[in-house]
């Protein structure tokens, strides 16, 4: 939920969702948040594993989904959210945008999204 929460705060574009597709989590099995804005499909992924395998495991299988993409009218981007040990690993695809769940927290935490979804989040 935070992670969706951040990309319909995003500024880029590329990121930025203005609605979801389907329910976060468990509509589909490699993808947590599916959303899009005027021009783009956002696919995201949201992990916290730190496990180089299973990294790479989750990496291929989003990377599926660039495949997949027939639409003409918007591009797909690729997003995933994970801790910062696992940005060399997700980064080597160069066609996944990595977001540290570090930067999530951050940013949300300056709103009071945190404060409000994970009261002990800040006790």
């Amino acid at each position: 939920m935070l992670c969706s929460e951040y990309l319909r705060r995003e500024v880029e574009d590329i990121l930025r969702i203005d609605y979801l597709l389907t329910p976060i989590g468990r509509t589909m099995k490699d993808v947590d948040i599916v959303g899009a804005n005027t021009d783009f499909y956002v696919l995201a992924q949201v992990s916290l594993t730190t496990n180089p395998d299973e990294v790479s495991r989750k990496t291929a299988n989003l990377l599926i989904y660039l495949k997949k993409d027939k639409s003409k009218d918007k591009k797909t981007t690729l997003v995933y959210f994970g801790p910062k040990e696992a940005q060399e690993i997700v980064e080597k695809s160069n066609a996944i945008i990595f977001v540290p769940i570090e930067n999530v927290l951050e940013k949300l935490g300056t709103i009071g999204i945190i404060k409000d979804m994970i009261p002990h989040y800040y006790a």
